[in-house]
């Protein structure tokens, strides 16, 4: 039954993390394509755009924001296994369990402070400085999208823990 509910979780997260993986890839064009823009300016008429900047950097916080929930879901994170090894399965186990669970932590650490950030800067009506767009909207949506990755780290957590969908060594080896 539970580990029903957590697999239909899973599945549920995915989904959710894909229009988040979208985003992060359209932000990155949109940062790509301006980047190319200024370069070419730069090279015919010797004179670079100057709204580049603005724009470049409201795009790449979603690109970065926009990578926690998928990240988060396919384990693409730095993990540590050789104390794991030397100590046995039921210990690789629940330390990768207390990883997951520090990581859910770390998480929403992460999450509030963004929070913090986009509350500051509404606040202060931060703009950028020669398109004069406010901030605070990008870095709300950016909280947003890193506020979702922390429940999915929960469940990846509760995953390890009651051992469902545990990859196996060759998995593990390759990152899948």
């Amino acid at each position: 039954m539970a580990e029903s509910l957590l697999l239909r979780a899973e599945r549920w997260s995915e989904a959710i993390s894909k229009p988040t993986a979208i985003v992060g890839v359209a932000f990155l064009l949109i940062a790509s394509g301006l980047t190319i823009a200024d370069v070419f300016s730069r090279w015919v008429f010797s004179k670079p755009l100057i709204f580049v900047h603005d724009l470049f950097g409201l795009s790449i916080i979603l690109v970065v924001a926009a990578t926690f929930p998928t990240g988060v879901l396919q384990r693409k994170h730095v993990a540590i296994e050789f104390f794991g090894s030397w100590l046995g399965r039921h210990a690789s186990r629940v330390l990768d369990s207390l990883a997951a669970l520090l990581t859910a932590i770390f998480l929403a650490v992460v999450a509030w402070q963004v929070t913090d950030v986009a509350f500051s800067k509404a606040a202060t009506n931060d703009y950028t400085y020669v398109l004069r767009l406010p901030t605070a909207p990008v870095w709300m949506f950016a909280a947003a999208i890193i506020w979702i990755s922390v429940p999915m780290q929960v469940l990846v957590f509760l995953l390890q823990a009651f051992g469902v969908r545990q990859p196996n060594s060759a998995e593990a080896s390759h990152g899948e």
